[in-house]
């Protein structure tokens, strides 16, 4: 591989877009004025404005796009080693598009760690009776750690409060949250479901989560 990526013939006109300062992702190390403009688990395309410094961990080639101020655009195709730091010297812009050999594949998550509790559920149910009736027969399945909520159809409220002329279908979401918001497990939820099982079919469940003082699902409409 080349010992330095360059481009001498020009100043640098896209300075102002440079947002990077130095950043380690698994796959390579780059330092400088650079911009990512996309990331992923196959390849990346990092924007050298100033000058810097790349290093690659894990990688099969790379394809580098020079675009100087003044003169042609021209591409160079790099073996590159991994491990060895690649300088970069500019007066232009240069585009750095690596492709990496994977072996495994990757977890899209930012490793922030959130406190995240189970406060309810929804409970999809089937049936075709009238929203009153539904309300009565699941109401007391809450017992003493849940509380009914709201029962909706079609993603509109239509208990405790609705209107006549909404048209309904044979499936009610029906919103159970614990009282006073307390933590509840998931075995308080499979508790919940084996009761109302009992009066109606439950065709799927979604957990009502709250991270810290932000509930993590949405109101339906009209509650």
């Amino acid at each position: 591989g080349a010992s330095s990526i360059s481009n001498r013939r020009a100043k640098n006109r896209l300075a102002t877009v440079c947002n990077g300062t130095g950043t380690t992702r698994k796959d390579y190390v780059a330092t400088g004025g650079y911009a990512v403009s996309s990331s992923s688990q196959f390849n990346v395309i990092i924007i050298f404005t100033s000058n810097g410094t790349i290093t690659f961990n894990n990688l099969t080639f790379i394809k580098v796009i020079v675009q100087p101020v003044e003169g042609p655009e021209f591409v160079l195709y790099l073996q590159a080693q991994p491990g060895i730091t690649y300088p970069i010297i500019l007066d232009g812009v240069i585009y750095v598009q690596a492709s990496f050999n994977l072996k495994e594949n990757e977890m899209m998550d930012d490793g922030e760690k959130l406190i995240e509790k189970i406060i309810g559920v929804d409970l999809f149910i089937a049936s075709n009776e009238q929203p009153s009736n539904v309300a009565d027969k699941i109401i007391n399945h809450g017992g003493n750690l849940f509380k009914l909520i709201t029962i909706s159809n079609r993603g509109t409220q239509v208990w405790p409060k609705g209107s006549l002329f909404t048209n309904l279908v044979n499936q009610y979401r029906c919103r159970f949250e614990s009282i006073d918001e307390q933590e509840v497990t998931q075995m308080d939820i499979i508790e919940l479901q084996s009761r109302v099982i009992k009066d109606f079919k439950i065709c799927s469940t979604e957990l009502l989560n709250k991270v810290g003082d932000k509930k993590m699902y949405s109101l339906a409409q009209g509650q």
